[in-house]
């Protein structure tokens, strides 16, 4: 499959010390410009400045250059191909790319809302990991989850989905290149 390049992207600033719900208010606003106030966007409970701190420093530290479409489980005529996570994330490294993180996925969707709506963008590069009581620890590793966006009718979703899912053909998965952290990838399985 042929990776499809988007050359007329802005250059994005990432500031990792605006907070979550800073970004997510930034992010509705911009759907609410080009989807219209009709699409409405939920947001897990989860999805917080508590568990996905920002940074400590006022330092604006990536910048985004270029996007790009990759196969990593393509989605072929008749098959269910799917892919895990860490499957993902090896395939990514091979690539020299690393997951974006959910900043950089909410600064991609505000600057490049029709992008972000296209299918299923996973966010492998920030994992919220659950308490997990003390009783059920032998049983589980911990509960670890990662931030998914996803189109349900007339509603946009930020939602979070088990690490360990294998994830269906089509699925987006943002990545950014490891030397250059100012370029983003555009991984769709």
């Amino acid at each position: 499959m042929q990776a499809e390049a988007y050359s007329d992207l802005p250059v994005i600033d990432v500031d990792c010390t605006m907070p979550i719900d800073s970004l997510i208010s930034l992010m509705r606003d911009s759907f609410a410009r080009v989807f219209g106030d009709s699409l409405k966007i939920s947001v897990d409970k989860d999805i917080n400045e508590r568990n996905f701190p920002s940074a400590k420093s006022r330092q604006r530290v990536k910048r985004a250059t270029a996007f790009s479409l990759l196969p990593l489980c393509p989605r072929e005529e008749g098959r269910r191909e799917k892919i895990s996570s860490l499957r993902v994330i090896e395939k990514m490294s091979r690539q020299n790319r690393d997951p974006a993180d959910i900043r950089d996925f909410l600064y991609f969707a505000i600057r490049c809302p029709e992008i972000a709506a296209e299918n299923t963008m996973v966010v492998l590069g920030s994992v919220l990991v659950a308490e997990i009581p003390e009783s059920e620890k032998q049983a589980r590793e911990g509960f670890k989850s990662v931030p998914f966006f996803t189109k349900r009718g007339k509603r946009f979703c930020l939602d979070l989905l088990w690490f360990k899912i294998d994830w269906p053909g089509g699925c987006k998965f943002l990545a950014k290149d490891k030397e250059q952290s100012a370029q983003f990838l555009c991984f769709s399985s």
